[in-house]
């Protein structure tokens, strides 16, 4: 199970707050998987990055969206990993408006946001087994802040394992084909993949999940 992709959280009727995430990061993971054998569904928001025909793929925007098929997939099918490389939004809006709000009445905007429930813990929260793979971005931090912040959440989430990557770079991340990442595990064993293709990448994830995924279940 692979998410991939940014959110929408909706403001009006019209307006959203969004990222830049393109999702290719998770879309290439998706069919690195595929290519490898395995029985892949893709759970994709609004990806400006083209999803694959052949994949199997559910389409959502919000959070909530994200959630509730996690949540379905999760209840009523048997994985073995949930790789988590969408882009969620930690915050969105406490309320939507009706229509759009008009710009002649309203000179300044101020908008009210909520924390988000983050879909690796209710994941974990549905499934204890489950392999879980998350990912945590920042920006302009160095390494070692990285990788601290990184483990810190996979400890706080009770994940397998986490990639961690710079979005603040210009050369990887959002909207790039490259990128460079730190892949984390629980013993806080760190594999450091340079900058490469986001396929590269993404094989070099699964190799790690596949090593300690049957490391753990020996």
């Amino acid at each position: 199970l692979v998410t991939a992709g940014p959110t929408r959280e909706a403001i009006d009727s019209v307006r959203f707050v969004s990222n830049k995430s393109s999702g290719k990061m998770g879309i290439e993971i998706a069919k690195e998987a595929a290519a490898r054998g395995g029985e892949v569904l893709l759970i994709a928001g609004k990806c400006s990055a083209k999803l694959p025909e052949y994949l199997k793929t559910i389409s959502v925007v919000s959070t909530d969206d994200f959630i509730k098929a996690v949540k379905n997939e999760i209840s009523y099918n048997n994985y073995d990993f949930l790789i988590s490389a969408a882009a969620i939004s930690d915050y969105k809006p406490t309320e939507c408006i009706d229509g759009k709000i008009s710009s002649d009445k309203i000179e300044t905007l101020q908008l009210n946001m909520k924390l988000t429930p983050k879909i690796i813990n209710v994941a974990r929260q549905k499934d204890y087994n489950l392999f879980i793979v998350a990912f945590k971005a920042e920006t302009n931090v160095s390494r070692t802040e990285l990788i601290n912040r990184a483990y810190d959440r996979l400890v706080k989430s009770e994940v397998d394992l986490i990639v961690a990557n710079d979005i603040g770079r210009d050369d990887i991340g959002f909207n790039s084909k490259y990128n460079e990442v730190y892949i984390i595990d629980k013993k806080k064993h760190i594999n450091h993949v340079e900058r490469n293709t986001k396929r590269y990448i993404a094989s070099k994830i699964l190799d790690t999940a596949l090593e300690v995924y049957k490391t753990r279940n020996q």
